[in-house]
């Protein structure tokens, strides 16, 4: 119970601007890229998307209460059951009405990687970068599952497409915790910038060589690589540009949006024109 009464339901959603957006992203990838008209049964999987998100979040927060008892918890726990259901609704409808069997083994793998961050969770070390890249790891499959069912196949292209999103989400983690954890170096001067930024740095130049690599074999589409020129550079231009700034969230947050937007869009183009 809060001081002025009960928590409303809203305040149990997930308040993480960079999951949301992550998620987001990681939908329109799959709904954009894979070829077809949209057909009706991808809203009910974004039912069954949104309530998992939702999900893991109130059992995210369940773990970290030191007193699980009360109404709070009682609550919490009716949302979490609310959410298992559609979750199993939806997804029972997809695979028996629509044949999608693969939707087994994703909720199998996402249900790991949420059994896996409740493990970070009970050990306090849900902010660690391991537990940031399975989450990351997680919500990205989204763009795989999303492609799926708007397709009906699996097929070498939505795994791709998945791949080079998954390494994109991935590069956000490693970029925003070296600006938001290193401070102090990034104030400093230039070599001590670079050997602060140097995983991040590292990180974005084998991603992109790797999926500009896979496209030169002819295992993504030629223009894949493109969407990563811009996400190479914001890491350079950050490991060498000295900031004595206040740290602004927000700035950081709406920065990396627009980063991810114009991602989305570059990926969505280079599929649609293969």
């Amino acid at each position: 119970m809060s001081p002025t009464g009960p928590t409303p339901p809203r305040a149990e959603l997930p308040h993480q601007h960079g999951a949301w957006s992550i998620l987001a992203a990681a939908f329109l990838l799959g709904l954009g890229a894979a070829p077809g008209p949209v057909p009706g049964r991808v809203w009910a999987l974004l039912a069954a998307i949104l309530a998992g998100f939702i999900g893991r979040e109130l059992l995210s927060r369940h773990l970290r209460q030191a007193a699980r008892t009360g109404p709070a918890a009682a609550r919490r726990l009716t949302l979490l059951a609310v959410c298992g259901a559609v979750i199993l609704l939806a997804c029972s409808w997809l695979m028996l009405r629509h044949r999608l069997i693969w939707l087994a083994a994703f909720g199998a793998i996402e249900a790991a990687c949420v059994l896996i961050l409740g493990g970070f969770e009970r050990r306090r070390r849900h902010l660690s970068l391991e537990a940031e890249l399975v989450g990351t790891a997680g919500l990205s499959l989204v763009t795989l599952i999303t492609a799926y069912a708007k397709t009906g196949a699996l097929s070498a292209d939505a795994v791709g497409l998945w791949a080079t999103s998954a390494l994109f989400f991935c590069a956000s983690v490693f970029h925003v915790r070296y600006i938001v954890r290193r401070r102090i170096e990034r104030a400093g001067p230039l070599s001590a910038r670079l050997r602060a930024g140097a995983v991040s740095v590292l990180y974005h130049a084998v991603a992109a060589g790797v999926i500009a690599g896979m496209g030169l074999a002819g295992l993504l589409p030629p223009l894949a690589g493109v969407a990563w020129v811009p996400v190479l550079g914001k890491a350079l231009l950050t490991a060498l540009r000295r900031d004595t700034g206040r740290l602004v969230m927000r700035r950081i947050g709406l920065t990396e949006l627009a980063h991810t937007t114009l991602f989305v869009l570059l990926t969505i183009v280079a599929w649609r024109a293969a």
